[in-house]
């Protein structure tokens, strides 16, 4: 079995995410902007403001997020673990996703004591 070094890894997982960028957004994605999304999730860069989280109770180390980036919105998933965005997922199913994002986000709150 071969272990992937991480940079082997981010570079087969831009691959992926820019091959998905392009066939479900039309969004020609380099290098600098995945990197700096990336960045922009993991240091949590302008929350609430141009990036919202959609926690998923049935993902340990993927996290949902709506991102507005370059004029338009993109759904992404994140790896916590691995710390850089794994996929672009299209935006018109994230309707049919909603509910089960809220209530993975809402539970979150609850958790944390910051609602009731």
């Amino acid at each position: 079995m071969e272990i992937k070094s991480r940079n082997q890894a981010i570079k087969e997982m831009f691959n992926h995410c820019q091959a998905r960028a392009k066939e479900r957004y039309a969004f020609n994605l380099n290098r600098p902007d995945y990197d700096y999304l990336s960045l922009m999730i993991r240091n949590k860069l302008r929350l609430g403001i141009n990036i919202l989280l959609f926690k998923d109770i049935s993902a340990k180390h993927n996290e949902n997020w709506l991102i507005f980036f370059k004029g338009q919105h993109f759904w992404v998933i994140y790896d916590t673990f691995q710390e850089f965005i794994i996929t672009f997922m299209p935006i018109e199913d994230l309707e049919n996703h909603k509910n089960k994002l809220l209530r993975g986000t809402i539970s979150v709150l609850q958790q944390r004591r910051l609602i009731r």
